[in-house]
């Protein structure tokens, strides 16, 4: 599998599906996991609303629905974790995008995936998913993310970052795909990583990651990343 850096004029080359990454390479990108495995009654809820409100609109002669859905984080006791939601305000259709060499999951199993910082050598947060509604599992042609996390500063006091981002499909055409769109193009590069998100506001980006600084020293824990994957 190729992924291409217009910009910049660099690729990046992996298989497909995703390996497992190595014990060597867990480290180097600082996601090793702690030895202290959770265990006892959940510390982290994540309950996740699906409400399809309904509404209907064509979208290239596809039947498009409008669904929200809406992820909570919440801290239960226990929890070193900060309250989150997300709202996905999004307009969904039904196409088949799979590829042969995809996964398949077994009929009526779900993935959650669900990653967090964990310090020192406490234990990693033990999650319980609870799942309202059908989630959605269409080819998405539009949404709004709006993000709100309150996060616990030192002296106890809460402090609330809102941030929001969009998506819209502008061009769908549907039939057998351009043998050249699997080839590399003259010139680019091949490189070890490619930076997918663009800049964020930097007054804003940096607010954050000093109120998190604040909260983690005040911690006195080293701050070392993990991550749970849980199905039922």
């Amino acid at each position: 599998m190729f992924e291409l850096n217009l910009d910049a004029d660099e690729y990046v080359e992996s298989s497909y599906p995703p390996k497992p990454l190595s014990k060597e390479e867990r480290e180097a990108r600082g996601l090793k996991v702690p030895d202290v495995v959770a265990s006892g009654k959940p510390t982290l809820r994540i309950e996740i609303t699906t409400v399809d409100t309904g509404e209907r609109k064509e979208f290239f002669g596809h039947a498009a629905r409008h669904i929200i859905t809406t992820r909570k984080q919440i801290p239960l006791e226990g929890s070193r974790s900060d309250a989150q939601e997300t709202v996905t305000d999004g307009w969904y259709i039904d196409v088949d995008t799979s590829i042969s060499c995809d996964r398949h999951m077994p009929e009526g199993k779900r993935v959650h995936a669900h990653a967090f910082l964990t310090a020192g050598n406490m234990p990693i947060e033990k999650i319980e998913f609870i799942d309202n509604g059908v989630p959605e599992e269409g080819f998405a042609i539009e949404w709004k993310i709006t993000s709100r996390e309150a996060i616990a500063l030192p002296d106890g006091a809460k402090k609330e970052h809102t941030s929001s981002r969009e998506m819209r499909l502008t061009q769908f055409v549907e039939g057998p795909l351009d043998p050249a769109l699997f080839t590399i193009p003259t010139g680019f590069l091949q490189v070890e990583h490619i930076e997918r998100n663009p800049p964020a506001n930097l007054p804003s980006q940096w607010s954050i990651a000093w109120d998190r600084f604040k909260a983690s020293v005040a911690r006195l824990f080293s701050v070392k990343n993990s991550v749970e994957v849980a199905v039922h």
